[in-house]
Protein backbone atom coordinates (compact mmCIF):
# COMPACT_ATOMS: atom_id res chain seq x y z
CA UNK A 1 0.00 0.00 0.00
CA UNK A 2 1.37 3.40 -0.98
CA UNK A 3 2.32 5.92 1.66
CA UNK A 4 -0.72 8.10 1.04
CA UNK A 5 -3.19 5.34 0.18
CA UNK A 6 -6.05 4.74 2.57
CA UNK A 7 -6.36 1.28 4.12
CA UNK A 8 -9.44 -0.86 3.62
CA UNK A 9 -12.11 0.49 5.94
CA UNK A 10 -14.84 -2.14 5.69
CA UNK A 11 -14.79 -5.73 4.44
CA UNK A 12 -18.53 -6.06 5.10
CA UNK A 13 -21.32 -3.55 5.65
CA UNK A 14 -22.20 -2.56 9.20
CA UNK A 15 -25.44 -1.00 7.98
CA UNK A 16 -28.62 -3.01 7.62
CA UNK A 17 -29.21 -4.27 4.08
CA UNK A 18 -32.90 -4.44 4.90
CA UNK A 19 -32.94 -0.77 5.90
CA UNK A 20 -31.51 0.32 2.55
CA UNK A 21 -33.82 -1.93 0.54
CA UNK A 22 -36.81 -0.76 2.55
CA UNK A 23 -35.92 2.86 1.83
CA UNK A 24 -35.92 2.28 -1.93
CA UNK A 25 -38.75 -0.26 -2.17
CA UNK A 26 -41.46 0.89 0.24
CA UNK A 27 -44.58 -1.34 0.13
CA UNK A 28 -43.56 -2.73 -3.26
CA UNK A 29 -43.99 0.64 -4.98
CA UNK A 30 -40.28 1.32 -5.03
CA UNK A 31 -38.01 3.62 -6.97
CA UNK A 32 -35.77 0.79 -8.16
CA UNK A 33 -36.61 -1.62 -10.93
CA UNK A 34 -34.80 -3.30 -13.79
CA UNK A 35 -35.30 -0.24 -16.04
CA UNK A 36 -33.59 2.24 -13.71
CA UNK A 37 -30.10 3.30 -12.66
CA UNK A 38 -28.79 3.54 -9.12
CA UNK A 39 -25.74 5.31 -7.70
CA UNK A 40 -24.12 3.78 -4.63
CA UNK A 41 -21.16 4.58 -2.45
CA UNK A 42 -19.05 1.42 -2.60
CA UNK A 43 -17.88 0.59 0.90
CA UNK A 44 -17.43 -3.18 1.08
CA UNK A 45 -19.59 -3.64 -2.01
CA UNK A 46 -22.40 -5.30 -0.04
CA UNK A 47 -24.96 -2.55 -0.64
CA UNK A 48 -24.18 -2.14 -4.38
CA UNK A 49 -24.41 -5.93 -4.88
CA UNK A 50 -27.74 -6.08 -3.06
CA UNK A 51 -29.15 -3.17 -5.10
CA UNK A 52 -27.97 -4.80 -8.32
CA UNK A 53 -30.52 -7.55 -7.81
CA UNK A 54 -33.29 -5.04 -8.48
CA UNK A 55 -31.80 -2.32 -10.73
CA UNK A 56 -30.83 -2.07 -14.39
CA UNK A 57 -27.47 -0.57 -13.51
CA UNK A 58 -25.62 0.24 -10.29
CA UNK A 59 -22.85 2.82 -10.63
CA UNK A 60 -20.33 2.48 -7.80
CA UNK A 61 -18.12 5.28 -6.49
CA UNK A 62 -15.87 5.70 -3.45
CA UNK A 63 -13.07 8.07 -2.50
CA UNK A 64 -11.03 5.15 -1.15
CA UNK A 65 -9.29 3.09 -3.90
CA UNK A 66 -8.97 0.17 -1.48
CA UNK A 67 -12.76 -0.15 -1.26
CA UNK A 68 -13.17 -0.11 -5.04
CA UNK A 69 -10.42 -2.72 -5.48
CA UNK A 70 -11.94 -4.92 -2.79
CA UNK A 71 -15.43 -4.83 -4.35
CA UNK A 72 -13.97 -5.53 -7.81
CA UNK A 73 -12.28 -8.65 -6.46
CA UNK A 74 -15.55 -9.78 -4.93
CA UNK A 75 -17.28 -9.31 -8.28
CA UNK A 76 -14.58 -11.42 -9.93
CA UNK A 77 -15.08 -14.18 -7.36
CA UNK A 78 -18.81 -14.14 -8.01
CA UNK A 79 -18.37 -14.19 -11.79
CA UNK A 80 -16.16 -17.29 -11.44
CA UNK A 81 -18.72 -18.99 -9.23
CA UNK A 82 -16.50 -18.80 -6.14
CA UNK A 83 -19.36 -18.00 -3.80
CA UNK A 84 -17.44 -18.69 -0.60
CA UNK A 85 -14.82 -16.02 -1.34
CA UNK A 86 -17.53 -13.63 -2.50
CA UNK A 87 -19.46 -13.90 0.77
CA UNK A 88 -16.71 -14.26 3.36
CA UNK A 89 -14.42 -11.23 3.91
CA UNK A 90 -10.97 -11.88 2.44
CA UNK A 91 -9.34 -8.88 4.09
CA UNK A 92 -9.84 -7.16 7.42
CA UNK A 93 -11.08 -3.60 7.40
CA UNK A 94 -9.98 -1.18 10.07
CA UNK A 95 -13.62 -0.69 11.12
CA UNK A 96 -14.49 -4.40 11.22
CA UNK A 97 -15.01 -6.65 14.21
CA UNK A 98 -15.48 -6.31 17.91
CA UNK A 99 -14.12 -2.76 18.00
CA UNK A 100 -17.49 -1.76 16.58
CA UNK A 101 -19.65 -4.34 18.37
CA UNK A 102 -22.88 -2.26 18.25
CA UNK A 103 -23.03 -3.07 14.54
CA UNK A 104 -22.47 -6.83 14.78
CA UNK A 105 -26.21 -7.68 14.54
CA UNK A 106 -26.15 -6.22 11.03
CA UNK A 107 -23.23 -8.52 10.17
CA UNK A 108 -25.41 -11.55 10.92
CA UNK A 109 -28.23 -10.19 8.74
CA UNK A 110 -25.73 -9.50 5.98
CA UNK A 111 -24.31 -13.03 6.12
CA UNK A 112 -27.74 -14.64 5.89
CA UNK A 113 -28.69 -12.43 2.96
CA UNK A 114 -25.66 -13.35 0.86
CA UNK A 115 -25.67 -17.01 1.87
CA UNK A 116 -28.98 -17.48 0.08
CA UNK A 117 -28.00 -19.23 -3.16
CA UNK A 118 -30.94 -17.92 -5.20
CA UNK A 119 -30.11 -14.34 -4.18
CA UNK A 120 -26.47 -14.74 -5.18
CA UNK A 121 -27.45 -16.33 -8.50
CA UNK A 122 -29.71 -13.37 -9.31
CA UNK A 123 -26.93 -10.92 -8.49
CA UNK A 124 -24.43 -12.91 -10.55
CA UNK A 125 -26.77 -12.86 -13.55
CA UNK A 126 -26.80 -9.04 -13.44
CA UNK A 127 -23.07 -8.36 -12.96
CA UNK A 128 -22.82 -6.62 -16.33
CA UNK A 129 -24.90 -3.86 -14.78
CA UNK A 130 -22.30 -3.15 -12.10
CA UNK A 131 -20.15 -0.17 -13.10
CA UNK A 132 -17.08 0.71 -11.02
CA UNK A 133 -15.85 4.29 -11.35
CA UNK A 134 -12.41 5.68 -10.66
CA UNK A 135 -11.97 6.55 -6.98
CA UNK A 136 -13.39 9.98 -6.22
CA UNK A 137 -15.65 11.91 -3.91
CA UNK A 138 -19.31 11.10 -4.58
CA UNK A 139 -20.33 14.77 -4.67
CA UNK A 140 -17.60 15.61 -7.19
CA UNK A 141 -18.76 12.65 -9.24
CA UNK A 142 -22.34 13.93 -9.27
CA UNK A 143 -21.25 17.41 -10.30
CA UNK A 144 -19.44 16.01 -13.34
CA UNK A 145 -21.66 13.07 -14.33
CA UNK A 146 -24.37 13.63 -16.93
CA UNK A 147 -26.64 10.83 -15.77
CA UNK A 148 -29.87 10.62 -13.81
CA UNK A 149 -30.44 8.11 -11.03
CA UNK A 150 -33.69 6.89 -9.49
CA UNK A 151 -31.93 6.08 -6.22
CA UNK A 152 -28.74 7.40 -4.62
CA UNK A 153 -27.16 5.59 -1.67
CA UNK A 154 -24.78 7.88 0.25
CA UNK A 155 -24.04 5.62 3.23
CA UNK A 156 -22.63 7.77 6.07
CA UNK A 157 -20.58 10.21 3.98
CA UNK A 158 -22.67 13.07 5.36
CA UNK A 159 -21.83 12.09 8.91
CA UNK A 160 -18.58 13.96 8.32
CA UNK A 161 -20.62 17.16 8.42
CA UNK A 162 -21.31 16.75 12.12
CA UNK A 163 -20.81 20.11 13.75
CA UNK A 164 -20.59 21.96 10.44
CA UNK A 165 -23.12 24.39 9.10
CA UNK A 166 -26.31 23.41 7.30
CA UNK A 167 -25.14 25.77 4.55
CA UNK A 168 -22.37 23.28 3.69
CA UNK A 169 -24.89 20.45 3.77
CA UNK A 170 -27.23 22.27 1.38
CA UNK A 171 -24.32 22.99 -0.97
CA UNK A 172 -23.34 19.32 -1.03
CA UNK A 173 -26.90 18.22 -1.73
CA UNK A 174 -27.37 20.43 -4.79
CA UNK A 175 -25.60 18.06 -7.23
CA UNK A 176 -27.41 15.14 -5.57
CA UNK A 177 -30.75 16.74 -6.38
CA UNK A 178 -29.61 17.64 -9.89
CA UNK A 179 -28.85 13.99 -10.74
CA UNK A 180 -31.86 12.50 -8.94
CA UNK A 181 -34.94 11.73 -11.00
CA UNK A 182 -38.28 13.13 -9.85
CA UNK A 183 -39.80 10.97 -7.10
CA UNK A 184 -36.42 9.27 -6.70
CA UNK A 185 -34.91 8.75 -3.26
CA UNK A 186 -31.64 9.49 -1.48
CA UNK A 187 -30.53 7.32 1.44
CA UNK A 188 -28.07 8.62 4.01
CA UNK A 189 -27.12 7.03 7.32
CA UNK A 190 -25.71 8.58 10.48
CA UNK A 191 -27.88 11.51 9.50
CA UNK A 192 -28.99 12.61 12.96
CA UNK A 193 -25.52 14.04 13.53
CA UNK A 194 -26.38 16.75 11.03
CA UNK A 195 -28.71 18.28 13.59
CA UNK A 196 -27.78 20.44 16.58
CA UNK A 197 -27.26 18.31 19.72
CA UNK A 198 -30.58 19.20 21.36
CA UNK A 199 -32.49 18.12 18.24
CA UNK A 200 -30.21 15.16 17.51
CA UNK A 201 -30.92 13.48 20.83
CA UNK A 202 -34.67 13.88 20.36
CA UNK A 203 -34.59 11.19 17.68
CA UNK A 204 -32.69 8.71 19.85
CA UNK A 205 -35.05 9.34 22.75
CA UNK A 206 -38.05 8.36 20.66
CA UNK A 207 -36.82 4.90 19.69
CA UNK A 208 -35.09 5.89 16.49
CA UNK A 209 -38.09 7.76 15.10
CA UNK A 210 -37.45 10.98 13.20
CA UNK A 211 -39.11 13.79 15.11
CA UNK A 212 -41.33 16.40 13.48
CA UNK A 213 -38.85 19.03 14.63
CA UNK A 214 -36.11 17.29 12.67
CA UNK A 215 -38.30 16.92 9.58
CA UNK A 216 -39.29 20.59 9.65
CA UNK A 217 -35.70 21.74 10.04
CA UNK A 218 -34.37 19.43 7.30
CA UNK A 219 -37.08 20.53 4.86
CA UNK A 220 -36.33 24.17 5.64
CA UNK A 221 -32.61 23.70 4.99
CA UNK A 222 -33.24 21.82 1.73
CA UNK A 223 -36.14 23.98 0.52
CA UNK A 224 -36.34 23.92 -3.27
CA UNK A 225 -33.88 21.01 -3.49
CA UNK A 226 -35.15 17.93 -1.65
CA UNK A 227 -37.62 17.01 1.09
CA UNK A 228 -37.75 14.31 3.74
CA UNK A 229 -39.65 11.18 2.65
CA UNK A 230 -41.31 10.41 5.97
CA UNK A 231 -42.76 7.03 4.99
CA UNK A 232 -39.52 5.72 3.51
CA UNK A 233 -37.51 7.03 6.46
CA UNK A 234 -39.85 5.35 8.92
CA UNK A 235 -39.71 2.04 7.03
CA UNK A 236 -35.92 2.20 6.91
CA UNK A 237 -35.52 3.02 10.60
CA UNK A 238 -37.68 0.05 11.57
CA UNK A 239 -34.95 -2.15 10.05
CA UNK A 240 -31.91 -0.30 11.37
CA UNK A 241 -30.03 0.13 14.64
CA UNK A 242 -30.57 3.54 16.29
CA UNK A 243 -26.86 4.29 15.92
CA UNK A 244 -27.18 4.71 12.16
CA UNK A 245 -30.38 6.82 12.19
CA UNK A 246 -31.00 6.85 8.40
CA UNK A 247 -32.92 9.58 6.64
CA UNK A 248 -34.47 9.24 3.18
CA UNK A 249 -34.97 12.27 0.97
CA UNK A 250 -36.99 12.63 -2.20
CA UNK A 251 -37.49 15.10 -5.03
Amino acid sequence: MGENQKPLGWSYTNESLNAVLAAFRVHGAGVIDKRKNVLAVCGSGDIPFALLEFARQVVVVDNNPAQIDYARKRADYLLKGDYAHFVEPQSEGVYDGEKYCPFLPNKGLRDRYFQDRETIDRIKARLEGLVFCEPQDVFTFLENRNQTFSAIYLSNVLGTFAGNSFRDFRRKMRPVSKRLSYHGRVFMSDADHLFPPDIHWTSLTWHNHLSQEQITLMNKVLKGILIVDKEATYSSRLCELPTWSPIVLTK
